[in-house]
């Protein structure tokens, strides 16, 4: 009987790593709800880490970030290696006449 990883290995995650009051923990469940259906193929980790990184930093700090575009270049550990594809061409249903050669 092989047992589940989070049975073999318990890890701690706190259910409220930010202290938040239980006003603001609904008020973040109402926003994730609502980001959820405004982003659906975002996984749900990444938009609470979006919901606590602006709950949780200065208002300023987010507005440098922004006016800056600091996060808009690749960052200090991307790999850019990729190109321009010259050779593709995208063919539509009736363009395609099933022969392959």
């Amino acid at each position: 009987m092989s047992l589940a990883v989070d049975e073999a290995i318990p890890r701690h995650q706190p259910d409220n790593p930010f202290n938040y009051s239980k006003v603001q923990l609904a008020t973040r469940k109402k926003a994730l709800i609502d980001m959820k259906k405004d982003y659906p193929n975002i996984p749900d980790g990444w938009l609470e880490m979006a919901y606590d990184f602006h709950e949780n930093k200065a208002k300023e700090e987010i507005e440098e970030i922004i006016n800056s575009g600091k996060w808009e270049n690749n960052g200090k550990f991307s790999k850019n290696d990729g190109g321009i594809i010259e050779c593709g061409e995208i063919l539509e249903p009736s363009d395609f006449s099933g022969n392959i050669s």
